[in-house]
């Protein structure tokens, strides 16, 4: 288990993830922008995973095909399928809504619960 947290503008946002953590971190909270996208599309998007060993790179389904492509240019052998190797779980502080936003990760059938 790893946590992270984010503070900008008093909007905090925090995680709960598995151990593939780096990239799956990176992933969604690159989508995860006050402008683009909430917790839980951030959380559900499609993921990309990529280790030192084997030398592939592991594509879950619905993955930007163009994103993929560039990647075999660049010589990486892509496999795709249903991948779901790390679960993510999150709380995102909504200013604007005065509302906290949970989300358990599709993967698992998870679902939030608590106060």
């Amino acid at each position: 288990m790893r946590i992270v947290q984010i503070f900008e503008d008093a909007s905090e946002f925090g995680d709960d993830i598995g151990s593939t953590c780096v990239c799956h971190r990176s992933e969604y909270l690159n989508l995860l922008t006050p402008t683009s996208s909430n917790i839980k599309q951030a959380i559900d998007a499609p993921r990309l995973h990529s280790q030192l060993l084997p030398e592939e790179v592991l594509a879950e389904q619905g993955f930007n095909q163009t994103i993929l492509e560039e990647l075999r240019k660049l010589g990486h052998n892509i496999q795709c399928g249903m991948y779901g190797g790390s679960i993510v779980q999150g709380i995102e502080w909504r200013k604007q809504e005065n509302q906290l936003w949970a989300c358990g990760d599709v993967r698992k059938n998870g679902a939030p619960s608590g106060i």
